[in-house]
């Protein structure tokens, strides 16, 4: 049944290189049972229905459903705690009477004393990027002043339009593009690897490929899964390396076939901080006649000074032929302010793949180069103030300093017994797992935690990442002594966990759609703020709803 309703994707008319062409060649034929099977298990994601359903017949035994409800009851209930324990009243409705100017000055007072607090303590991984001095000064003055500027509307705002181009044309120098070379600015690498991924979808379409395929390493931004579910294109995940937890270039061409329009590589990634093989990805896209992506907004503004500041990163930009798009997030190391993101091109006619064109509505022509209608200039003004007052030697000095910190931090993690590094980090991130199984690498997450630190936990393998930013720098010798500190308090087995960490180690008994339907639950308490008594009583209605509810399919 399931393969007389598959419709058969048409043959391609592009021509392919000699080398391409035996790999199409091996391909099944949709003409035959086998073809069918072919196109529901690997274009339709069969293998994760079916999954679903076994899911789903074995959550409906009532002790295990017991103990999922069990478990995920309390979960809940901490994270609800964490998310919302530094709330204050809340309004829901709007006031019969306008708030008194000087009210609004003191909450927002209140608001931001509150906040600066739990942003600066030097402890939190990634995320804040700089501490407070005069740049971020500078940055909020520049954004407060654009900040009703509509970039929709380019010819009434000139300033914010030209701060817009040359946020991407520096950026696009950075990374060595041509005079062809160009880029759009979005609000944020998700963003950027969205319309990354869309153009690539619109080229396809232009061969005559129905079913578009792109080849990622399991370790790139789950912001690739989110694009391929918003524009229907269809993943292949690459493994990495158990030992070196990197990816193989040879894995990525075994899956290349007729409907493989790019792939994507990392530098670095984000769970671990380690690069890909750019320069081998580029030869297969070239060989292959397919694009290649570099998703380098955690790299950003440190990668182009590596090779300045003694490191050799090898090559990941436009200097190899292969690379037909790069994103790279200002908001990051850029050291701007957030909601700022440049995806860079090799050439306009590439480009203009991602633009969005309507010639018959009835309000008028109406052509977009991004996502969003509306943009503020505000953050654009600031992200552009940013580059000018820090410009090479500020942006070369930080560099420095990430990535001596980062050599430093990995050598001096690498030394404690109980702890095994992930990879090789030499960027701005490092990733580290228990080497003893006496220390559950969750509980040492709490202990982290229970010491001021924010810290980001992952899984597959289940490990630990601390991103290194100038806010943070100078506290990496404090992060090492409390990781020591926390390994012995962890080895004693009772530790409480806490927040993400919590969640993390119970969902690992988990199967997949239940933790599906928990992280449901996670954002829509994120989303609002609700009375002590209603609180319990939706998440109490929640756990209900998992027992009765249809799965989604």
């Amino acid at each position: 049944f399931f393969f007389l309703m598959i419709r058969r994707p048409p043959r391609s008319t592009q021509s392919r290189s000699s080398a391409a062409s035996d790999v199409y060649k091996r391909q099944v034929s949709t003409q035959s049972t086998w073809g069918r099977l072919h196109i529901f298990v690997t274009k339709q994601n069969g293998i994760k229905y079916l999954k679903r359903r076994l899911y789903k017949a074995y959550t409906s035994f009532p002790p295990v459903r017991k103990q999922i409800d069990k478990q995920l009851q309390k979960v809940l209930q901490d994270l609800d705690h964490d998310i919302n324990q530094h709330s204050t009243k809340k309004c829901f409705k709007l006031l019969d009477f306008g708030m008194k100017e000087e009210r609004l000055r003191q909450r927002l007072k209140e608001w931001v004393d509150r906040d600066r607090k739990l942003t600066s303590t030097g402890k939190i991984t990634g995320c804040i990027y700089f501490p407070d001095n005069t740049l971020k000064e500078l940055v909020r003055d520049f954004s407060r002043e654009y900040i009703y500027d509509n970039l929709l509307h380019f010819d009434t705002f000139p300033s914010s339009r030209q701060m817009e181009c040359e946020i991407v044309q520096i950026t696009c120098d950075l990374f060595n593009g041509d005079k062809e070379g160009c880029g759009l600015l979005t609000s944020g690498g998700t963003e950027s690897i969205l319309i990354a991924l869309l153009t690539y979808r619109e080229l396809a379409r232009d061969r005559g490929i129905q079913y578009p395929e792109i080849i990622i390493p399991v370790t790139a931004h789950v912001a690739f899964e989110k694009a391929a579910f918003y524009f229907g294109i269809i993943l292949r995940q690459v493994p990495v390396n158990s030992k070196t937890y990197l990816v193989d270039a040879e894995d990525m061409r075994r899956l290349i076939n007729k409907n493989t329009i790019a792939m994507i590589g990392s530098f670095p990634n984000y769970p671990y901080g380690l690069v890909d093989p750019i320069e081998e990805l580029s030869i297969i896209a070239q060989e292959y006649n397919i694009h290649l992506h570099v998703d380098a907004c955690l790299g950003s503004y440190i990668i182009p000074f590596a090779e300045e500041c003694g490191y050799d990163l090898g090559k990941y930009d436009f200097r190899l032929k292969g690379v037909t798009t790069i994103s790279i997030d200002p908001h990051k190391y850029g050291l701007g302010p957030k909601g700022v993101s440049v995806l860079l091109f090799r050439n306009k006619k590439i480009r203009r793949y991602s633009f969005f064109k309507s010639t018959q509505w009835p309000g008028g022509y109406y052509a977009t180069a991004v996502l969003g209608g509306s943009r503020s200039g505000g953050p654009i003004a600031g992200a552009w103030a940013a580059m000018m007052y820090l410009g090479k030697p500020g942006y070369l000095d930080q560099a420095k300093k990430i990535l001596d910190g980062t050599h430093l931090l990995a050598s001096k993690l690498a030394e404690i017994p109980e702890i095994k590094i992930i990879g090789e980090p030499n960027v701005c991130l490092v990733a580290f797992t228990s080497n003893s199984k006496k220390v559950d690498i969750y509980q040492l997450g709490s202990c982290i935690q229970k010491r001021g630190w924010s810290i980001l936990v992952c899984q597959n393998p289940p490990c630990i990442h601390f991103g290194l930013t100038l806010a943070n720098i100078e506290n990496v010798g404090l992060f090492v002594k409390d990781v020591k500190a926390s390994i012995e308090e962890a080895k004693t087995g009772k530790v409480k966990a806490l927040g993400v960490s919590k969640m993390y180690g119970a969902s690992a008994s988990l199967p997949e759609n239940m933790v599906e339907e928990g992280l449901d639950v996670l954002l829509d308490l994120s989303l609002i703020h609700i009375s002590e008594p209603t609180r319990q009583a939706e998440i109490s209605y929640a756990v209900f709803c998992l027992k009765k509810k249809k799965l989604p399919l």
